[in-house]
């Protein structure tokens, strides 16, 4: 985050925001950067993609075997200066945008409400082959 100030990027970070705060916020948002924890896709990943921000993030190991691609649903970066360098340029260019529509159409199957529904479904499958077993 210091290195963003350093540079002259707006960046926010600690906790506090819950709700509808988080998400009235993380809708203005244009780039996310993401640290990832041991390597893997955090939940603010998936949060961030679903708000339609572009996602900046270390390589998360699990990432493409949850159907990301980067380069394509998000843009990877390998340490500060690279994150720094790469936000530039999608902010310049405006290219946050395309992987914020990408990033948000590749989620949609991981979102609370997608889980919820397949999820929904299931419990309706199996009460359907109990009831044709009676």
């Amino acid at each position: 985050a210091e290195r963003f100030r350093e540079c002259g990027l707006e960046i926010a970070t600690g906790m506090g925001m819950l709700w509808d705060d988080y998400r009235d916020f993380y809708n203005r948002v244009k780039v996310a950067i993401i640290k990832s924890v041991a390597r893997d896709v955090t939940q603010r990943f998936l949060e961030c993609m679903a708000m339609g921000c572009a996602v900046l993030c270390d390589m998360p190991r699990d990432a493409e075997a949850m159907g990301f691609r980067a380069y394509t649903d998000f843009l990877p970066y390998t340490d500060d200066d690279d994150a720094v360098e790469k936000a530039r340029a999608l902010l310049k260019d405006g290219r946050w945008i395309e992987f914020a529509r990408q990033g948000q159409k590749t989620v949609r199957p991981n979102t609370w409400d997608a889980r919820a529904l397949t999820l929904l479904r299931e419990v309706d499958r199996m009460k359907l082959a109990r009831d044709l077993q009676c």
